[in-house]
């Protein structure tokens, strides 16, 4: 042909699908409930003009999921204003959107030097590479818990400069109000810096 090379992006090609959405398919086939996929989105708006009053759930929580839920509020004649949402009548009653393993994604830092701050210590990673090279001849809950020992002192570092940057000011409750923010953020510590950690270290044995 006319081209040396050539790059094709098919988008979000058909795939076999997991144990879940297998078994999804065949309730469906059974039931005759509703299974969309995200595209089409003309096939999708179709569908959900029959969805007014009904819950919706949407299967991941990646980018698509913002698709889908334009779809399902704006598509359906909805709009946003300065006061909230006006809803137009015909959308789902509630839509639950939902992760596959139960997790929010991992958030990604607005500039360099927020990314910067999760950058783990020498010793953070030489620690990892230990918990690691241990991990290879482990069973596998040992080895986890050997993975997540190893990743917590980071993840309580990064996480206590911004508590004490956060209640930096407030005073005499400023030791109690930063214990209290180390527990309500113990999750976003395990789901946000965490993974990103993590992630940094992953990069490193690609």
């Amino acid at each position: 042909g006319p081209y040396d090379e050539v790059l094709l992006t098919p988008g979000q090609p058909a795939t076999d699908p997991d144990p879940q959405l297998a078994r999804w398919q065949e309730h469906v086939e059974r039931t005759g409930a509703d299974l969309q996929p995200a595209y089409p989105a003309r096939a999708l708006l179709a569908a959900a003009e029959g969805w007014a009053g009904q819950t919706v759930a949407i299967r991941g929580l990646g980018l698509s999921t913002f698709d889908v839920l334009r779809l399902l509020t704006l598509g359906l004649g909805g709009s946003f204003t300065a006061d909230g949402y006006v809803a137009s009548g015909r959308e789902p009653a509630r839509i639950l959107p939902f992760s596959l393993n139960g997790h929010p994604p991992a958030p990604k830092p607005q500039t360099a030097a927020l990314d910067a701050a999760f950058d783990p210590t020498g010793a953070e990673s030489a620690a990892f590479d230990t918990a690691l090279a241990q991990a290879l001849d482990q069973a596998p809950r040992a080895a986890l818990e050997g993975l997540a020992t190893a990743l917590l002192p980071p993840a309580r570092r990064i996480l206590g400069n911004h508590d004490r940057r956060h209640i930096a000011g407030h005073g005499r409750n400023g030791a109690q109000r930063f214990e209290f923010c180390q527990i309500i953020h113990f999750r976003r510590l395990c789901s946000s810096s965490l993974g990103r950690i993590s992630t940094k270290l992953q990069g490193r044995w690609r």
